[in-house]
Parts: structure tokens; sequence; C-alpha cells
């Protein structure tokens, strides 16, 4: 069994590479969309993780006012920041296009073992989850995102798996309360890192773990 889940994570690892493929061969580069002129990772994300960087080594102090929009505007409260989002981290020490594309490639990594973990849990055939998993991972709009510097989203997008596995894990019933608590408190705990990357897939992730949750009542609470 930890064989299997180590080989996963290999596959993963590798397959993280191929969707990354032209940062793969220039990992200090950034990803672009085809024509594309600018990326939000460059104008946004880059900046903000430098910005926080320079702040930390100049004031010791994490910022929270921006003055390089406009006239100023507030920093700590824009979920998109990059502030709060504890992963992020690495780049906000590291600012620079390695450190971005090691956490977009760890993620979608992350991504594609949380769903073979989850199809596996549906009873999958080992083939038919790791495909799943590879086309989960590998998805052109989860792709497409990460070309157009989307990085918070994907980030948030990447713990949909593992969001959803622990909502059926809570709801199963051979779980005692005890255990049931703990895996909702897991599940919620990841809900909150989603938020904390990107608040905007929070809403819809909920709905699909409340959805998973109840789907696994439903077949697995039999009336005796």
């Amino acid at each position: 069994q930890g064989g299997g889940a180590v080989r996963i994570v290999a596959i993963q690892l590798l397959a993280g590479l191929v969707w990354l493929l032209p940062v793969t061969v220039r990992p200090l580069g950034t990803p672009f969309w085809r024509g594309g002129g600018y990326s939000d990772l460059l104008i946004s994300h880059w900046p903000n993780a430098w910005y926080i960087h320079h702040s930390l080594q100049t004031w010791g102090q994490l910022p929270l006012w921006n003055p390089m929009i406009l006239g100023g505007a507030p920093f700590a409260a824009d979920p998109l920041s990059g502030l709060w989002y504890p992963p992020g981290w690495l780049a906000v020490l590291f600012p620079s296009g390695f450190a971005f594309n090691l956490l977009l490639w760890l993620h979608l990594a992350w991504a594609g073992t949380g769903m073979w973990m989850m199809l596996q849990r549906l009873q999958l055939a080992q083939p038919a989850a790791l495909v799943g998993s590879l086309a989960f991972s590998g998805m052109p709009k989860l792709v497409g995102h990460i070309g157009l510097g989307h990085v918070g989203l994907v980030y948030a997008v990447c713990w949909t798996p593992w969001v959803a596995l622990a909502a059926m894990a809570a709801a199963e019933q051979t779980a005692s309360l005890g255990a049931a608590l703990r895996r909702s408190a897991l599940a919620g705990g990841m809900l909150g890192l989603v938020f904390l990357a990107d608040p905007r897939w929070a809403v819809p992730l909920s709905m699909i773990a409340l959805t998973v949750a109840v789907g696994q009542i439903a077949h697995s609470h039999k009336e005796i």
C-alpha cells in the first residue's frame, strides 16, 4: 500500500513536468498563453511577493497598504495579495520565477494524488483511477489558467479532491462521532486554505463537498 502511494506520487510529479513542459525546460521562465503579452503572475502575484519580501526585509513587518496602485489600496485586505496562503510563502521568501514554477508543479502533483485517492475510495480500478487523476491534474482549463497567471485560483482548485475526500470520510457510516468531527474539521481546515488561496473557489468547492458528503450518506447509511 505504501509503495503504491509512493509510485503514484512519483507518477504525478513526472506528469506535472509534462503539463508544465515549457517551464520544465526553462525553469526560470514564466508561462504565457499563446500570443499573450502579459500575465497576472507578472503584473500582480510576483510584484506582491516581492513587496512582502521587501517589506519584511526593510521594515520587519507585514505590509498593510499597497502604495503601488494609483493612490494606494489596502494590501492585507486583498484576498489575492498572497499574504495569507501558507504554501505561497515559498515565493515570498524567494520571489522568483523558479519559486512560482516550483509551487505550481507541486500543486499539480498534489491535485493528481488527491484525485487518485478519491477515485480509489470510490472503488475504481487502479488503471481507471490513474487515468482520472492524470486527466484532472493536466486538464487544459487548469493548465490554461497557469498560462494566464491565475496563480491563486490554480492553488485553490488543486485542493478540490482533498476537500471532497475529507467530506466523504466524515460522512461514512463506520465513522464514530469523534472521528466524524475530526474529519469534518480537517475538511473545514482545507477549505479554509482554499479560501486563503482564492476565495472565489471556496463557494463552489463547499457545494461540491456537501454534495459528495450527501452522496456518501445516501450510499453507506442503510436502514436495518
